[in-house]
C-alpha cells in the first residue's frame, strides 16, 4: 500500500470518527425536554386543544420519537336555529327555554402509543421538506412519507394496518350506531400547488371482520327512523373498496360489502375541498338484509317495511346520501341521485367508441 493511499485512510479514519463523536455527543446532550415543551406548545396551537407528551427521544440518523402522546381537541359548540325558525313543536320551559337539556359537546380525546418523525435532509437542497413518519395507537400502526414544496406542492403516501375502528375519531359521529373491525389502508395523494381541483391518487380501504350495531344504539334516518331503531350487531365480512382521485374528485369503485347478513354496495364521488369537512357528496347506497337476519331480529323487518317505497326490482334498499360529508342528508329512495346519474351518462360517453369515417 503506498504512502498516498495511507494518507487518504488516515483522514478519513479521523473524519469517520469527528462524525461519530459529533452525532454520539448530539444524542445524548440535545435538549430534548426543551423540544418536548415546545412540541407541545406549538402543537397545542394548531389543533385549538392540549397535547400532552410523556417522553421524547432520538431515533436513528435524523428522527425525533415521541411516547404515550395525548391530544385534547376543544369541543365545538353546535349551532342553534333562529327561534322563528325552530320547529313549533318544540315544548318550553317556564323559563322560556327548550325543555330538552341540551347536550354539551365533548371534547375528542386522540392517544398514541409512539410517533416517529424523521426528516429528509437532502430535499432540503432542493427548496423541499420531506419527512417519513410512524405512528403505533388505535391499535395498529400507520406508517406514510410527506413531500411539499414550492414548486410542485405537496404529496403523501400512507399505508394504514390493523387499525381498530371503534377507536379512530370521527367514526362514532358519522354513524349512530357502532362500527366494529380492523381497519386498513393504503395509498398515495398528489396535490399540485395546493390546488385540491388539480389532486390526483387511489386510496385503498379494508375492513376485516366488520360488524355493525351492538343491539341497543338506534339507527335514525329522517323522516322514515327519526326516532331510531336499535340495530342488532350485523356481520359485514369484508368491506372496504378503492377510491380513485382524479383532478378533484374522489369517485368509489367495487365499494361495498357481502356477508351471510347483507349485501351491501357504495356508488358515486366526493368533490374535494381544501376544508375537507366541507367537501361535497353525491352518493348512491344500496343494501338487502338476508332472509336469515331478518328471522334473527324481526325489527329489522319493520325497517324494510318502511321503507318499501325505496325498495328496488332486484330486492335492494337504495339510501340517497348527498351534501357536506360532514353532515351528509340521507334520503331512502329507489333512484340514484341526479347528479350521479349524469356521471355516470358522462362515462359512458367517453367510453364510446365512433367508427371512423369511409
Amino acid at each position: 500500500m503506498s504512502s498516498t493511499i495511507r494518507s487518504i485512510l488516515k483522514w478519513l479514519g479521523y473524519c469517520c470518527f469527528a462524525l461519530m463523536s459529533f452525532i454520539f455527543f448530539l444524542y445524548f446532550t440535545f435538549p430534548y425536554e426543551r423540544i418536548r415543551v415546545v412540541a407541545e406548545q406549538h402543537l397545542g396551537a394548531i389543533i385549538g386543544g392540549k397535547v400532552m407528551i410523556d417522553e421524547i427521544g432520538p431515533s436513528p440518523l435524523t428522527g425525533v420519537t415521541a411516547k404515550l402522546v395525548t391530544m385534547q381537541l376543544a369541543a365545538k359548540e353546535k349551532k342553534t336555529l333562529p327561534p322563528a325558525l325552530r320547529p313549533k313543536a318544540a315544548s318550553k320551559s317556564a323559563d322560556g327555554k327548550d325543555g330538552k337539556k341540551e347536550e354539551k359537546p365533548k371534547a375528542l380525546l386522540l392517544r398514541f402509543d409512539e410517533i416517529t418523525i424523521k426528516v429528509g435532509v437532502w430535499a432540503l437542497l432542493d427548496d423541499a421538506v420531506e419527512t417519513e413518519f410512524s405512528v403505533v395507537g388505535f391499535g395498529g400502526t400507520v406508517d406514510g412519507s410527506f413531500r411539499m414544496s414550492k414548486k410542485d406542492g405537496w404529496s403523501a403516501g400512507i399505508d394504514a394496518r390493523s387499525l381498530l375502528v371503534a377507536q379512530l375519531p370521527y367514526v362514532g359521529n358519522a354513524l349512530s350506531i357502532p362500527l366494529r373491525g380492523a381497519l386498513s389502508l393504503k395509498g398515495t395523494l398528489a396535490v399540485p400547488k395546493g390546488k385540491w381541483s388539480k389532486a390526483e391518487g387511489d386510496i385503498e380501504i379494508g375492513c376485516e371482520d366488520c360488524t355493525l350495531g351492538d343491539g341497543k344504539k338506534k339507527l335514525k334516518i329522517p323522516p322514515m327512523l327519526k326516532d331510531g331503531l336499535p340495530i342488532p350487531r350485523i356481520r359485514l365480512g369484508k368491506f372496504g373498496g378503492k377510491i380513485s382521485i382524479r383532478e378533484g374528485q374522489a369517485t368509489f369503485e367495487n365499494f361495498g360489502a357481502q356477508s351471510a347478513d347483507l349485501d351491501l354496495k357504495l356508488a358515486g364521488r366526493i368533490n374535494l375541498n381544501k376544508r375537507l369537512p366541507y367537501s361535497n357528496i353525491v352518493s348512491y347506497l344500496t343494501f338487502r338484509l338476508s332472509d336469515t337476519l331478518k328471522k334473527r331480529d324481526p325489527n329489522l323487518e319493520s325497517i324494510e317495511m318502511l321503507m318499501q317505497s325505496a325498495k328496488r326490482g332486484d330486492g335492494f334498499v337504495g339510501i340517497s346520501l348527498t351534501g357536506l360529508i360532514s353532515r351528509p342528508r340521507a334520503v331512502p329512495t329507489r333512484t340514484e341521485p341526479a347528479g350521479l346519474l349524469g356521471l355516470r351518462k358522462k362515462k359512458s360517453s367517453r367510453q364510446r367508441i365512433r367508427p371512423r369515417r369511409p
